[in-house]
């Protein structure tokens, strides 16, 4: 009795997080990196701990543009997506707010139209007409220049309040998103709790740091949905799952295989898991074409495969080679690593679920680790997959606890002091190199416990 309410008190852990979250959030404002915001509790160099405004801002941004009748998929003369960089001088971006600007008929977004959706969803909270007098430039620069803007008029108080209650929003469906993460990882993914792991393993500092600030919780939760719906018998339920993940996120897109492999009875219902996985990614994209056109629909795509190295924290320079991992010879080579793994790892059959999740974690260690930059809340990806075995793969636990300790040690902890410049060259790279050297080792070991338990299990 003492053991199940020590495990229901962890559902209090996200609740209390998002109630200190909403608490500590200025309400008319919001805090930039790096920034000593007035009024907020952090100083300059630790703004971020607790809280990320920039990327639940950009979600808002966008929304708001969308609701204003803007269309999505804004180019410049090159046909390149337009994504205004920081400034620099923040008094330059002072002046072009002040300075008089038509909006253009397009707008910039960078992500899926079914993320979009969500964030209108939210936004909705804000209670904004999509009609209020602001500036061009609050709308159409970089999150980081919004974020860093003090509100002056009545017109952007009010705006900035709205945004903010949009924010507010979004962060209570996240966290609802991983209560139920942790309520399906406690019962078990497979029938009769197998698979079932500790619940307490997802209020670890990066997983419940990532959840309210970025959306990743919700493909993540939508594929080990997939998963459960499969091993339960309901595989066209679980290919639609699958389907919704991959409409908010592409990375799912190279779990299909595995999970169609072990779901494969016929391939008369492999067509008709086919279609119930491929349902929701074309009604998006297809109201998407209707209502934006063809650049709503391919110029976030454009953005997100287009992106260029950034060498601060990813494998490339260290464990791989830099040539890897640019211009057609590094497409080729990190698509080619993850299909050639996909095909090796459904050459049999996953014998049971435990099986099919170690795969799958498998399968997404890797896309992620051969990316040319480093988006810290991809953990939540990963850890979703893990968390389930751990009570039968022995030393798992312990990988997983310091594989989030190093996580949530690289952002925020390491990189707020990075971007205000309190580090210097060196000190940046000694630190850079601790950290990825550290995630490379916990991944691979990770890996090296999944594999064995894999092979043991095939040669059973």
């Amino acid at each position: 009795m003492r053991a199940n309410r020590f495990t229901s008190i962890v559902f209090l852990i996200p609740v209390l997080f998002a109630t200190t979250i909403l608490w500590l959030q200025p309400t008319g404002y919001f805090v930039p990196p790096a920034a000593d915001t007035p009024g907020y509790f952090l100083p300059v160099g630790y703004s971020r701990l607790l809280f990320d405004d920039c990327d639940s801002v950009a979600w808002m941004i966008r929304a708001e543009n969308a609701k204003r009748g803007r269309l999505a998929g804004r180019v410049d003369a090159d046909g390149k997506p337009v994504h205004v960089k920081p400034a620099n001088d923040h008094g330059a971006y002072e002046i072009r707010l002040a300075t008089p600007a038509a909006f253009t008929d397009r707008y910039f977004l960078e992500y899926p139209p079914l993320a979009l959706a969500f964030f209108r969803l939210c936004y909705t909270a804000s209670g904004s007409d999509g009609a209020a007098p602001i500036s061009a430039a609050l709308l159409d620069e970089h999150e980081f220049n919004f974020t860093s803007h003090l509100p002056a008029t009545d017109a952007e108080q009010a705006f900035y309040r709205g945004i903010r209650r949009g924010v507010d929003a979004s962060v209570i469906v996240l966290i609802l998103a991983l209560t139920g993460v942790m309520l399906l990882i406690r019962r078990g993914i497979g029938t009769g709790g197998i698979a079932a792991g500790s619940p307490w393993l997802c209020v670890l500092p990066a997983i419940l740091y990532f959840t309210p600030c970025r959306f990743d919780i919700l493909p993540a939760g939508l594929v080990l949905l997939s998963i459960a719906c499969t091993a339960r018998g309901r595989p066209n339920l679980g290919a639609l799952a699958l389907g919704f993940a991959i409409a908010f996120k592409l990375y799912p897109l190279i779990l299909a295989p595995l999970i169609l492999r072990f779901a494969f009875q016929t391939w008369a219902r492999a067509a008709v898991w086919a279609a119930c996985c491929a349902l929701p990614t074309v009604l998006a994209n297809g109201m998407m074409l209707f209502t934006d056109g063809l650049p709503g629909v391919v110029v976030p795509f454009q953005f997100q495969f287009e992106r260029s190295v950034e060498t601060l924290f990813v494998f490339y320079g260290r464990v791989l080679p830099l040539p890897l991992a640019e211009g057609t010879v590094g497409s080729l080579f990190r698509n080619g690593a993850v299909l050639a793994l996909v095909l090796a790892l459904c050459y049999r059959k996953p014998a049971d679920v435990e099986s099919l999740l170690r795969r799958c974690a498998l399968a997404v260690m890797l896309f992620v680790s051969l990316q040319v930059f480093y988006s810290p809340q991809w953990w939540l990806w990963i850890a979703v997959l893990l968390i389930p075995l751990t009570r039968t793969h022995r030393g798992l636990t312990a990988l997983v606890i310091f594989a989030d300790l190093v996580v949530y040690a690289t952002f925020p902890l390491a990189f707020e002091p990075i971007i205000v410049g309190i580090l210097n060259d060196v000190e940046i790279t000694r630190i850079s190199n601790a950290l990825t050297y550290g995630r490379g080792l916990l991944w691979a070991g990770i890996a090296g416990v999944l594999l064995r338990a894999d092979y043991r299990r095939a040669l059973s």
